[in-house]
């Protein structure tokens, strides 16, 4: 079918991890762990806003490639999707 060559796949996470719960000295919880960064989830800070991408596209993204300097916005994904499906 060509599904793999031909298939846009995505993975994104929402809004860095959850910050520690109430009296829990360890910060790597099951909510996530922001690596040290200052903050978490619904914070301003790195560890709020940092978020994990991942993308496989063959012959748009490069395999292998890492980019650590653009910044990317949710709410743009849904206008992204239907301008690449050449949908109205």
């Amino acid at each position: 079918l060509g599904l793999r060559e031909n298939t846009l796949v995505v993975f994104s996470a929402d809004q860095g991890a959850a910050p520690p719960l109430n009296g829990q000295s360890n910060p790597q919880s099951m909510l996530g762990y922001a690596g040290g960064l200052r903050g978490g989830k619904h914070d301003f800070y790195e560890g709020g806003v940092r978020t994990s991408f991942v993308i496989r596209w063959p012959g748009h993204v490069p395999s292998g490639k890492k980019n650590e300097k653009s910044q990317i916005s949710g709410l743009d994904w849904l206008p992204t999707l239907c301008a690449i499906a050449r949908v109205p």
